[in-house]
């Protein structure tokens, strides 16, 4: 060892130390720089993921605040009023809005279905500065009506009319309004500016001073810049490498929160690494990239400055440490040999008498705790029963320390306890003794297994316990012993139980309270529903006067009548007896009364008033009915009735008169073959019979129409009819050498009808079409089958007469109206009645001095005609 030594010299140990010393600086010096290009790295990634969630941040502030800008102009829509005579309130209105919805909102504007602008605020004039243009021009947008859109995007000019670049960016949103009938009367407009929407997120933020916000449009058209000669360029002019356009137009694309570094071009036109930070913007169909953009340099720069101040304060220290060391380390080195020996010599004492004190610290915290609590040994033998357990088993540790019987207190026989599996390892056997107690390894003691256990008789009560077992391990990490919990937790499970009792009865109070309000709403939506669909309309007044509520509610004047006093409705000329009768209502006299009012179409109309005062309350009910209709029924009836009596009596009247005049005719013809009258007398015997001829005709006509008797149906042929009918006025036609024109279709059904009188119908209406027509005109009658409905026959008689003026067209039915000298009005009335009772249909048009159309519309038979059609 001696000659070991001497082959070392100072010099020698001096130099291998400064080698080594060396060496650890340069690998200190590499390790470092490795770091620091590591913690760089992840400095730019924290960077750039903040950077990141800023941008994701910013964008939906953009869109929070651009759907609520549109909520904004909902709400504004449904209560604004589009009257141009009430502009200056509107704008005021508008004026309110803007300036609740603050900055980002530049203008607010109100136009009709063609595009003209009602109101705008700002009210910029056409000729201000080019922003008002820009605004004006957006709101003049004929295509107003289409849906809510949040395009297109706008680009405000610099000021100064040859001024290159644009001084801001816009979003421009659009809100169509439309009528009760669902008509597009205008839109509400509001134009955000993207600047400051930028501003309102990103101020906050305080990005700092080299961080730069941009906006593109969805097809990379730049829209915020701090350079506005590049807004509404395309984004691949601020790319400084060209084989990185098609990696930046992808990343402006991304659907999501990213970031990436590029090389751009500045201000100057200088090549610029940086970082950059992207989030999508939604708007509506459309969507917006912002960008948040800082140089790499600004990134890393604070890194640069701390690896040079560590680098150069370990290099001072390094070398301090080795003039230190190079001088004092051959003195200390035996010393320190020496100094070490004695160290662990104390260390050992001082350990095994803090093993001792250990020992005696456990076995005392074990014995005080309140946790039942027993440890066993690899021999499955007690060595710590405490306090807490001896009082809930009534076991004492004298009785128990030493021996291996710690299943006594639980078990009748001799079993083992989740401590002795855990001495065994024997892991498997837990399942044997506790796969029925919910045993399972401990979430929060390691290598620990926990179970659960009711006892029917432990320490002279009914007990559920909570085992948890862990394993004590040597220093060699071997299983020395194991220490096994028995807490008593049957309070929390009687709690847990009464909780679980009250929970399910909560829960069916809940569920029968949900019922009971779902059977509440579902009646009062019934009620409410019964309300609306009365013909009557329902008012709610109170005391003063006031409508508390009103079914089937309208609008009238722009505002609701809820909130409003009655009398407000009630026209100036009525209001003196309506008061009166709220009087009388005050005196609790109530009595139905009616109003004629002017309904908004300008008609009168007929209203019954009936009040009534609720129970309980001092509250008015009014039930309002329209009674105009009933009147009008009424009336019809008084009228009908009237009629038929005149029918009875001119029944009565032309009965004796057809005696009289069958007489007086008889007599006539009498004297004439007698008398032999020529000349005058001649003339006056024919004017006497043409009378009474007349006479004959009138007191038929009313006898058919005020007592017709039932018809007495067969199949008949609609053209065999026809034929007939026009061959009884086939002198009329040519006396006045009328053509007529027919067109029958080949496939007609016969049709029931009582032959007798569907002629004499079809005779009336040919006897007023010859009428009607000049010598030499035309009538034309055709028959077809109904193209709406195959079951029935259309007969069309047409004439190119007279016509009928239009004042006479809603009396042609109407019995004794006539346009004809020797008419008996009777006519047209017979043929209403006939077609009635073979329930078929009858319309006339005419026109006057053109002609006129009747058509028929009788059913089709069922059975076959006796006679071809």
């Amino acid at each position: 060892m001696i000659k070991l030594r001497s082959r070392f010299k100072p010099f020698d140990m001096q130099v291998s130390v400064a080698i080594a010393t060396l060496s650890l600086v340069f690998l200190i010096l590499l390790m470092a720089y490795a770091v620091k290009h590591a913690r760089e790295q992840d400095r730019v990634r924290q960077f750039a993921e903040r950077h990141t969630a800023i941008a994701c941040t910013v964008a939906a502030g953009i869109e929070d605040t651009i759907n609520g800008v549109r909520e904004q102009l909902s709400i504004f829509s449904r209560f604004a009023v589009t009257n141009n005579e009430d502009r200056a309130s509107l704008e005021e209105s508008m004026r309110f809005l803007l300036e609740s919805t603050l900055s980002p909102v530049r203008a607010i504007g109100m136009v009709n279905a063609e595009g003209d602008i009602l109101a705008l605020w700002p009210a910029f004039q056409t000729d201000s500065g080019s922003g008002g243009n820009e605004w004006v021009r957006y709101f003049r947008d004929p295509a107003i009506c289409e849906k809510v859109v949040e395009s297109p995007f706008i680009r405000f000019k610099k000021t100064g009319g040859d001024s290159v670049g644009y001084d801001e960016s816009a979003i421009g949103i659009r809100l169509p309004r439309y009528n009760e009938y669902g008509h597009c009367q205008g839109a509400l407009l509001a134009i955000l500016s993207l600047n400051a929407l930028l501003d309102r997120y990103t101020g906050p933020l305080r990005l700092g001073k080299s961080t730069e916000n941009w906006l593109f449009a969805r097809d990379g058209t730049i829209m915020v810049h701090a350079n506005p000669y590049v807004i509404g360029r395309e984004a691949e002019v601020l790319i400084g490498e060209p084989e990185d356009e098609a990696r930046w137009q992808g990343f402006l694309m991304s659907d999501e929160g990213s970031w990436d570094e590029f090389t751009i071009q500045d201000c100057r036109g200088e090549l610029v690494q940086v970082i950059v930070a992207v989030a999508p913007v939604k708007v509506g169909d459309d969507r917006l990239t912002i960008a948040l953009i800082t140089p790499y340099s600004v990134v890393v720069e604070l890194m640069h400055k701390v690896f040079f101040n560590i680098t150069a304060g370990a290099v001072g220290l390094i070398i301090l440490l080795i003039v230190a060391g190079l001088s004092v380390g051959v003195v200390v080195t035996r010393q320190m040999r020496w100094e070490e020996t004695k160290k662990r010599l104390q260390e050992r004492e001082e350990w095994q008498s803090q093993l001792v004190r250990e020992k005696k610290t456990v076995e005392g915290i074990i014995e005080g705790s309140p946790i039942p609590t027993m440890v066993i040994g690899k021999d499955h033998r007690i060595i710590l029963w405490n306090r807490a357990l001896a009082e809930l088993t009534g076991y004492n540790s004298k009785d128990m320390i030493g021996t291996d019987r710690h299943y006594l207190p639980l078990y009748q026989k001799m079993r083992p306890l989740i401590a002795d599996i855990i001495v065994d390892g024997n892991l498997e056997a837990l399942d044997d003794y506790y796969g029925t107690k919910q045993v399972q390894k401990s979430k929060t003691v390691r290598d620990a297994y926990e179970a659960y256990d009711h006892f029917e008789n432990l320490g002279g009560k009914n007990r559920h316990l909570y085992f948890l077992a862990a394993p004590i391990y040597d220093e060699k990490g071997d299983i020395i012993a194991a220490i096994e919990t028995l807490q008593d937790i049957t309070r929390e499970k009687e709690l847990e139980r009464s909780l679980k009792e009250y929970a399910e009865t909560l829960q069916n109070e809940l569920d029968s309270n949900i019922r009971l309000r779902e059977e509440i709403e579902g009646l009062y939506s019934y009620m409410q529903l019964i309300i609306d669909t009365l013909p009557e309309k329902i008012f709610d007044i109170d005391e003063q006067g006031i409508i508390n509520y009103v079914s089937r509610e309208n609008i009238a004047d722009k505002k609701t009548m809820k909130g409003t006093h009655f009398l407000d409705f009630v026209d100036p000329e009525n209001r003196d007896f309506v008061l009166a009768r709220w009087k009388n209502g005050e005196r609790g006299v109530f009595k139905p009364y009616q109003l004629e009012v002017t309904a908004r179409d300008g008609s009168r109309r007929l209203l019954l008033i009936t009040p009534r005062r609720i129970p309980g309350t001092r509250r008015v009910l009014l039930v309002q009915q329209d009674i105009t209709e009933i009147r009008k029924l009424e009336k019809a009836i008084f009228d009908t009735e009237k009629l038929a009596a005149l029918g009875h009596l001119s029944a009565g009247i032309a009965h004796e008169l057809r005696n009289a005049l069958s007489s007086i005719k008889m007599s006539l013809q009498i004297l004439e073959r007698r008398m032999g009258p020529e000349g005058n007398d001649l003339k006056r015997f024919k004017i006497a019979q043409r009378e009474v001829e007349h006479l004959s005709q009138l007191v038929r006509d009313v006898l058919l129409y005020a007592k017709p008797a039932d018809p007495e149906k067969e199949p008949t042929g609609v053209v065999s009819i026809l034929e007939h009918s026009l061959a009884m006025v086939e002198k009329g036609l040519t006396d006045k050498r009328i053509t007529v024109q027919r067109h029958y279709d080949d496939d007609l059904m016969p049709i029931d009808i009582d032959p007798g009188m569907f002629s004499q119908a079809l005779l009336n209406l040919l006897l007023n079409a010859v009428d009607a027509v000049d010598e030499g005109g035309t009538i034309t009658i055709s028959a077809s089958r109904s193209t709406d409905d195959h079951g029935s026959v259309t007969i069309e008689i047409e004439d190119d007469g007279c016509g009928i003026d239009e004042a006479s067209m809603p009396s042609l039915f109407n019995p004794f109206f006539s346009r004809k000298k020797y008419g008996t009005g009777l006519g047209l009335a017979q043929v209403k009645k006939i077609m009635d009772v073979h329930q078929g249909r009858i319309e006339i048009f005419s026109t006057s001095g053109e002609g006129t159309r009747v058509v028929l519309n009788l059913p089709v038979s069922e059975r076959k005609a006796g006679t071809g059609a």
